[in-house]
């Protein structure tokens, strides 16, 4: 077997807790393969609501995320609107909010080893993701392009974990179904994942530690995510100021129209 080359770091294999969002990808999917890097490594939309988790699940683990589930009830999320964090990040903003929360605060008490982010963010906000490391113009644009087609309903029924291989690929591991006492169920499903391995477009994807960090640099401090670039940042950039142009070149036009 080759050995990896000079330089060469294996990522470190991770988890995380999150709520699958399905009826989001018809919406996000492309966006997010674009801007969000974890999109390509098999990450699908998603509400984070423990990260990282526990890489190995032994089954005194796998009873306490059962705990906290068979006592949470199935519930409507409505995703009607769009926000951003510091460092140019675009989020789908959930609501109920409050019951995301109360999910997400439940875990860190059951889990007091698990500080989400590291601790480094000691009450998230929920969200799913579009994009990072946005420039300004690009998220307008993309906003442009969202929010048309929002609002977005789906239900939270499961808690899904998330898990990562030596290669920093993720796939879904197990769902704990609201309402029930079961132990985590294992899936067969793995979520998409882009044909190439390591680079999307022009651009290397760095592994899953990397884009925590820089997720955690955009959310704290707002550096802009520096420790990753969006794949094909320029096209994709240009190609969503056009359409934003084009958007408003047709609502100018309709004004036009109106006023003669």
């Amino acid at each position: 077997m080759q050995r990896p080359g000079k330089g060469y770091v294996r990522p470190m294999a991770q988890s995380g807790l999150v709520i699958v969002v399905d009826e989001a990808e018809r919406v996000v999917a492309p966006h997010r393969l674009r801007h969000d890097p974890v999109a390509a490594l098999g990450v699908p939309a998603h509400i984070t609501m423990l990260f990282p988790f526990r890489p190995h699940i032994d089954d005194a683990t796998d009873e306490l995320v059962s705990s906290v589930t068979e006592t949470l009830e199935p519930f409507d999320v409505t995703f009607d609107s769009t926000d951003r964090f510091p460092g140019g990040v675009l989020f789908l903003a959930p609501e109920p909010e409050d019951r995301l929360r109360h999910i997400m605060r439940r875990l860190m008490t059951t889990f007091p080893d698990q500080p989400p982010y590291g601790g480094e963010i000691a009450d998230p906000t929920p969200h799913l993701t579009i994009g990072m490391s946005l420039d300004e113009g690009a998220a307008d644009a993309l906003d442009e392009v969202i929010r048309p087609q929002l609002p977005i309903r789906s239900r939270a029924d499961r808690l899904t974990l998330l898990l990562s291989d030596d290669d920093g690929r993720w796939a879904v591991d197990r769902h704990w179904p609201f309402g029930s006492g079961r132990a985590g169920q294992r899936s067969r499903f793995t979520p998409n994942r882009a044909p190439t391995r390591g680079r999307v477009g022009r651009v290397a994807v760095p592994h899953t530690y990397g884009l925590w960090r820089s997720l955690v640099s955009a959310l704290v401090w707002g550096t802009r995510g520096r420790e990753f670039e969006s794949p094909q940042p320029d096209r994709v950039s240009e190609d969503l100021r056009s359409e934003g142009d084009q958007r408003g070149d047709q609502r100018n036009g309709l004004l036009t129209s109106s006023n003669d």
